[in-house]
């Protein structure tokens, strides 16, 4: 089976009009005369690089040095945050019983506006708590890198 061939673009009074041209052009001449399958819906943009670096070096290790989460791994941090800010219960039905189950969903299935809404969300709940992490900005790359000391 090819790969699938994704094309982005922007819709204009019905009209597609991709930001790949030719790639469009190529994939519509090697398709010619074959059976397709077209999906047109709204873009989804995945989370940032910087977003995760946030929530990782920004938030969980702000947390990991307070009294309230003292001795928890980041992993304890991240799943409860997680499961506080943007878990939810879901209602099943089994053999006519129902059971509320709760769902927490994983960091790499959120867009990227689901990931900023987690992530006020999550600064709101720890300002609560008097947990106050630094602005992003205040952030900078590799600052959090694991440093190797050699002996």
């Amino acid at each position: 089976m090819k790969p699938k061939i994704r094309n982005y673009g922007r819709l204009k009074t019905g009209i597609f009009y991709p930001y790949k041209p030719q790639l469009f052009e190529q994939v519509k001449k090697d398709l010619e005369g074959k059976e397709v399958e077209v999906v047109i819906q709204e873009r989804v943009y995945d989370t940032t690089m910087d977003q995760h670096g946030y929530w990782r070096a920004g938030i969980i290790r702000t947390c990991m040095q307070t009294e309230i989460f003292g001795g928890w791994s980041e992993d304890d941090i991240h799943d409860f945050l997680m499961d506080e800010n943007a878990g939810y219960d879901k209602m099943f039905i089994i053999k006519g019983v129902n059971k509320i189950k709760r769902m927490v969903p994983s960091m790499a299935s959120l867009s990227k506006k689901e990931t900023a809404i987690l992530i006020t969300k999550t600064l709101a709940y720890l300002s609560t708590l008097g947990i106050f992490p630094e602005e992003p900005q205040n952030y900078i790359i590799g600052k959090y890198k694991t440093q190797i000391i050699s002996t």
